[in-house]
């Protein structure tokens, strides 16, 4: 006998023995080929089912009878039949497994993309690279941010200002755009040095990374602070600001897009 769209939810839900999501009712449906689909909506048709068939779910074209329950975990049981026991966390067990390689490419894909996008900051030359850190700290919500002229910056490469209540703080920022070397604590003093008396703290950026004396450094009482951004904080900064990428919506894959940060304006072409 061929099975309803109904029937074959109830068969699955009957031969797994315990509450399933809809995603993983249409899986065993296909698997068993319990159900011939006359739509590629394949999914949609099953959730919509269950959705109609469900208690306390009423809409213009939902069922008058009813069949299924929906639970707090957002999972879907036979009306009128006891939940049993312990079978929850073997429901997302078994989502996760069918998951699991799509995550682990997922990961991979996300820490490429971090890895090349650090890449394209380490080949921008120094002007480059100031601007860049410029262009962040008003993303970050600075104003009247400015990159000093290269010839008479005494190691500082920028400022900007951060509006907090009625006052401007002012703040010197350093950029290196190193791919090897660590910035150890002289290089975190000798800026400290330069920043000037107007300035409540600086900030540091580097592709590279900080030593341990160097954090140190920035941690002294009595002295301007100083706030460290290494390559990984920048590119977190750019993926969870949409800052110099893109964000393919439908996926999530990003794009690499730092060249328009480098703009000063609208009015490049």
């Amino acid at each position: 006998m061929k099975l309803t769209i109904r029937g074959a939810i109830i068969k699955v839900l009957k031969s797994f023995g315990g509450p399933m999501s809809a995603e993983a009712i249409y899986l065993d449906i296909e698997k068993n080929n319990l159900y011939k689909f006359k739509t590629d909506q394949r999914l949609h048709v099953v959730k919509t089912r269950i959705r109609r068939d469900c208690e306390d779910l009423d809409f213009k074209s939902a069922s008058r009878k009813k069949y299924f329950q929906l639970l707090s975990d957002g999972t879907y049981w036979l009306k009128g039949v006891d939940i049993p026991k312990g079978v929850g966390a073997q429901v997302r067990s078994t989502l996760s497994e069918l998951n699991e390689e799509l995550y682990e490419q997922h990961e991979t894909y996300q820490s490429n993309f971090k890895k090349s996008l650090l890449a394209t900051l380490i080949k921008l030359s120094p002007t480059e690279f100031e601007l860049f850190c410029k262009n962040l700290i008003v993303a970050y919500g600075f104003i009247n941010a400015e990159v000093t002229a290269a010839t008479n910056d005494g190691g500082i490469d920028g400022f900007g200002n951060l509006k907090v209540g009625f006052t401007d703080l002012k703040v010197a920022f350093e950029c290196k755009r190193w791919s090897k070397n660590t910035i150890n604590y002289k290089v975190i003093r000798s800026f400290r040095g330069s920043i000037p008396d107007f300035c409540v703290y600086g900030i540091f950026f580097t592709t590279s990374n900080y030593t341990e004396s160097a954090k140190k450094e920035t941690e002294k009482e009595d002295r301007k602070p100083i706030v460290l951004f290494n390559g990984e904080d920048i590119v977190d900064f750019m993926i969870d600001n949409e800052f110099g990428v893109g964000l393919e919506k439908r996926i999530s894959v990003w794009t690499n897009q730092v060249d328009l940060v480098l703009s000063e304006d609208d009015s490049d072409f």
